[in-house]
């Protein structure tokens, strides 16, 4: 379930995020009723979870305990997993093109105080919060919690405007037993799809068999009335009345 961290930055309660999806994730999540959680060394971005290259330069980190870092950076980035949102009031007309191929991609949209309550039947913690995004020449990370390196990124990546949230493996100790993940990527995480989910657009380049093939995933578990095709490509009004007046 969810917990707070201080490594953790949290948006406001009813900060609005998004998933954006293809038609394959939507099927999942509706039908096996969790959230995928991808380990982070799976990621497509190969500086997830790793030091600012500088930080070792400037003597942040000594030489001695550098190797100690690198190890621990490559431990957690096999043992952490993430679900990845974008935190915006609208939509993103970058992230449809990037996860909408063919005019065939889903965004569901959420609130993080939705998030937090739908994720509330997973026994580990769940931490969430939102990426740092960080020069990788000049910064330096604070030292202190193993955490740092998984809630930040490269500023190439500040279109994402990123909330993740994090579990992680545990080896396991006198006090808690091991925990492992169940598939090699990662971890699928039971969640409550009614609580989580408040809309659900479709691509605006979508056609619209599409869109109807959508709603009819959407109709069992009572979430079509959600779902809509987005307007984001919509003529704008004054083109609307030009051509209501010149047909």
């Amino acid at each position: 379930m969810f917990q707070s961290h201080p490594v953790f930055n949290e948006p406001e309660p009813d900060a609005i995020i998004w998933r954006y999806m293809d038609f394959a994730k939507l099927v999942s999540l509706i039908s096996k009723r969790a959230l995928f959680f991808c380990r982070v060394s799976k990621l497509k971005d190969p500086w997830e979870g790793a030091w600012p290259v500088k930080q070792f330069e400037k003597g942040d980190i000594s030489p001695g305990s550098a190797w100690s870092y690198i190890i621990k950076a490559r431990e957690m980035r096999e043992e952490c997993a993430v679900s990845c949102w974008h935190i915006n009031k609208g939509e993103s007309d970058a992230l449809w093109r990037i996860y909408s191929s063919g005019g065939q991609g889903i965004a569901i949209v959420s609130t993080f105080s939705n998030l937090t309550e739908s994720l509330k039947n997973y026994v580990p913690s769940i931490f969430i919060g939102k990426v740092q995004y960080l020069d990788y020449e000049y910064a330096s990370l604070p030292k202190g919690n193993i955490y740092w390196p998984v809630t930040c990124k490269r500023l190439s990546f500040v279109h994402e405007n990123e909330l993740r949230a994090v579990i992680r493996e545990y080896p396991g100790s006198q006090n808690e037993p091991q925990r492992k993940f169940c598939h090699t990527m990662g971890e699928m995480v039971p969640v409550d799809i009614e609580r989580l989910i408040t809309s659900i657009y479709v691509s605006p380049e979508a056609e619209d068999w599409f869109v109807e093939l959508v709603k009819k995933i959407l109709e069992p578990v009572g979430l079509a009335k959600l779902c809509q095709k987005s307007l984001l490509l919509n003529d704008p009004p004054q083109d609307l009345i030009i051509k209501e007046y010149t047909v």
